[in-house]
């Protein structure tokens, strides 16, 4: 255990600036970006929108005719989004990642020098694994956590700013923990509908000896083309589609959930967010519901037998590229 616990904090050190600088630099800029809306956006009619198109929308929610039901849910949904731009970053990152993770070590030779540790391919290749599907997510809820603070801090502002009542609201500490929450299953929940993908970018990083970033498009982009052309049909670029948009469902979910919460005092919310595209109506379900759907598991066997193919051509080929 603590071999691996050490491969883990390895992982980390030499990733550090994808795994923590990258996604605290997004989160900066998302508060920076945040506060100007508060200081050049808001006028005497208080408004608020919780990712509306027009910023000035937002907050008809905190009008006196909003429910304190609509005014919680408004603040939490507000909390929740702040995942949603790291959740690209952590797609990005986790993609290069996983090309690197075991490719790098071969380029630079420096397998060599793990090889000659009392340490099994299946420790290391799984390492790379455990990193990216929690390691990394666990650093974003943390991020996410911080940032829902600091969205807090400029909620208050905007509360002094336009005269409102609704300072308890956005201090709520209930808020900012359902939202945390939420953030945290959505993200894990995430990483099993990408989970295939991440088994395949291993196998990729462990096979190739050169270009990763290519190779990892090249039989994609073959076996579509093969099956358009032999069997007229496209159930593996459909395959794929699933489960990306089995990703979207994950971050998507919670909305679905929370406005499931009080059907009597939603009326302000879903028409402020009918006007972005938003049906919360829409049969999304819940986390539960994903966790019963026959493609995700088919999605993490998948993952796993390419994992375990990593495993093995890390263990018998040649190290040399």
């Amino acid at each position: 255990m603590n071999t691996f616990l050490t491969l883990l904090k390895r992982e980390y050190w030499e990733h550090k600036t994808g795994f923590q600088w990258v996604p605290v630099g997004i989160s900066a800029l998302a508060l920076f970006a945040t506060l100007l809306a508060v200081l050049f956006l808001t006028n005497d009619t208080v408004k608020i929108s919780i990712g509306a198109q027009n910023p000035t929308d937002l907050l008809g929610l905190w009008e006196a005719t909003a429910s304190d039901s609509d005014k919680r849910l408004a603040m939490t949904a507000w909390y929740y989004s702040n995942i949603l731009n790291l959740a690209v970053v952590m797609g990005f990152v986790g993609y290069f990642y996983c090309l690197g993770a075991l490719y790098d070590d071969r380029k630079d030779k420096s397998i060599l020098f793990w090889k000659s540790l009392p340490i099994s391919d299946a420790e290391t290749v799984l390492s790379k694994v455990v990193s990216v599907c929690i390691v990394l997510p666990l650093l974003i809820f943390a991020i996410s956590v911080i940032t829902n603070i600091g969205m807090m801090l400029i909620g208050l502002l905007f509360a002094a700013m336009s005269h409102g009542d609704i300072a308890g609201m956005v201090f709520s500490p209930g808020v900012i923990l359902t939202a945390s929450w939420y953030q945290l299953v959505a993200s894990f929940m995430a990483v099993l509908w990408v989970f295939p993908f991440i088994g395949y970018l291993l196998f990729i990083s462990s096979a190739t000896k050169k270009v990763p970033f290519l190779v990892s498009w090249l039989p994609i982009i073959v076996i579509v083309i093969i099956e358009s052309i032999v069997f007229r049909s496209g159930n593996f670029i459909g395959w794929i589609g699933t489960q990306f948009s089995g990703i979207f469902k994950a971050y998507s979910t919670p909305y679905s959930i929370m406005s499931q919460f009080d059907e009597e005092g939603l009326s302000e919310l879903k028409e402020v967010t009918s006007r972005i595209g938003w049906d919360f109506g829409d049969g999304w379900g819940s986390f539960s519901n994903q966790l019963t759907d026959m493609n995700l598991w088919f999605g993490l066997i998948i993952g796993s037998l390419f994992i375990a193919g990593a495993i093995y051509i890390r263990r018998y080929r040649d190290e040399a590229l």
